[in-house]
């Protein structure tokens, strides 16, 4: 009788073991395209980098004061977890059709391309191996996203580089530089930080006052003199914090004389000897100031050195993509930045300003961008990349339109966003012990 209880329990087992399994095989992919399946950890590898991404936003924010609370919030109309989720099937979609574009070109990865993945890999796979099989992601689902971006760059290449199907001439890259990038040299000097007002009031004062003498001497300089104003304020600024430093120091040195006063007078007993250990004492310290000028010397020398390296052609210039950073679409938007490069791109080349907002001074110049001939060619990929990236995106999303793509609704359903949020703070909860 124990034996058939044991043999049917055996049965049980088994087949709930085959059950199981027989789950996981349908959930080990999250999409075919055109036939080929696309492993699951590649899917769930780019929710948790979006989740990531998403929830630091609304963090640093001050959109939620836990990251929990982000599930309760949304993005562009959708809820966070819709949100993460379309975007890692979109992702995983655009693996897939890149995959197989970089097949359908007859193109390959080089060498040293592979071997730079491979290193990417070990040194991911290394620091977070374990956390990422937690949350069910393999070491080759992690290669795969590495050759990914590899592989887009290579079909990038493949259109616009040099001899490309659709190679940008250089004349054309210049014309975009002359119309979207602005050059200039900058001098930010911050405004007092006093949370005492008439103490911020008589700081912002001299700080006004020094603003205006830097900015009368800049307007007879030219662009390359401008450099001028840069080196007197950094070393203004030099002894000036020497100078705080050397206060700071005194008055905590006032506290300590004064217990070390009344130290004194509670072993005013003391005899020769102690006396001859405070001589010694004062050569110990003498050796140590020595000590402290010679690595100070030292110091000096290695800037020598420094000397003799290649000479910067164009020290405390700028040269940034006006049009981008005053763009309130673009990734590296910044209200006050921009309004910056607005007054700076309406000067005058040559001629030095100033403007201010509610933490600096700004003292500035520009110069004519059409000048740096040689910008094009110290920058062309990321030229290239600037002036035809979203063109490339939409050759891209044409492309996984064509694809034959079918999702694996089971996989998405088993790997909600809240699955691996829940994952990762499992881990590290672990972790932490």
């Amino acid at each position: 009788m124990k034996k058939m209880k044991r043999a049917a329990a055996a049965a049980v087992a088994a087949a709930v073991t085959a059950g199981t399994m027989a789950g996981c095989s349908s959930t080990d992919y999250a999409l075919t395209a055109d036939g080929k399946k696309v492993n699951a950890g590649v899917y769930i590898s780019y929710a948790l980098s979006e989740m990531t991404s998403q929830m630091y936003t609304m963090y640093y924010g001050g959109k939620v004061k836990d990251l929990s609370e982000c599930f309760d919030k949304q993005i562009d109309g959708k809820d966070f977890t819709t949100y993460v989720k379309d975007s890692a099937l979109e992702k995983t979609k655009e693996f897939a059709t890149v995959n197989a574009k970089f097949d359908e070109l007859g193109l390959k990865l080089s060498k040293d391309d592979k071997n730079t993945i491979s290193d990417n890999v070990s040194s991911s796979w290394d620091s977070n191996g374990d956390f990422y099989e937690s949350e069910g992601i393999s070491r080759e689902s992690i290669k795969q996203t590495y050759e990914f971006s590899f592989k887009r760059s290579a079909i990038f290449d493949y259109y616009y580089a040099e001899g490309g199907k659709e190679e940008v001439p250089a004349d054309d890259l210049q014309t975009y530089v002359n119309d979207n990038y602005i050059r200039y040299k900058l001098v930010t000097i911050p405004k007092s930080t006093s949370t005492d007002d008439d103490t911020k009031k008589s700081e912002n004062a001299e700080i006004k006052e020094l603003v205006d003498g830097y900015l009368e001497e800049a307007k007879e300089l030219d662009f390359e003199g401008f450099d001028k104003i840069i080196d007197e304020y950094d070393a203004y600024k030099k002894a000036k914090d020497a100078e705080d430093s050397t206060d700071s120091s005194a008055d905590e040195s006032a506290v300590t004389d004064l217990d070390s006063s009344s130290a004194a007078d509670e072993s005013s007993a003391a005899d020769d000897t102690s006396s001859d250990d405070s001589s010694a004492a004062d050569s110990s310290e003498a050796d140590t100031e020595l000590s402290a000028d010679t690595d100070t010397s030292s110091s000096d020398d290695s800037s020598a050195d420094g000397d003799s390296e290649e000479e910067d052609k164009y020290p405390n210039e700028t040269v940034v993509n006006y049009t981008d950073g005053t763009n309130k679409d673009s990734d590296s938007y910044n209200e006050n930045n921009a309004e910056l490069l607005k007054q700076i791109k309406e000067g005058e080349y040559g001629a030095a300003a100033s403007w201010e907002n509610d933490t600096n001074y700004y003292i500035f110049m520009s110069a004519d961008i059409a000048e740096r001939t040689d910008y094009v060619d110290d920058n062309k990929e990321t030229l290239l990349q600037s002036m035809k990236g979203d063109e490339f995106d939409s050759k891209v999303e044409g492309w996984v339109k064509e694809m034959k793509i079918t999702v694996n609704n089971k996989a998405v359903k088993r790997y909600t966003v809240k699955e691996i949020y829940d994952r990762q703070t499992e881990y590290y909860n672990k972790k932490k012990g």
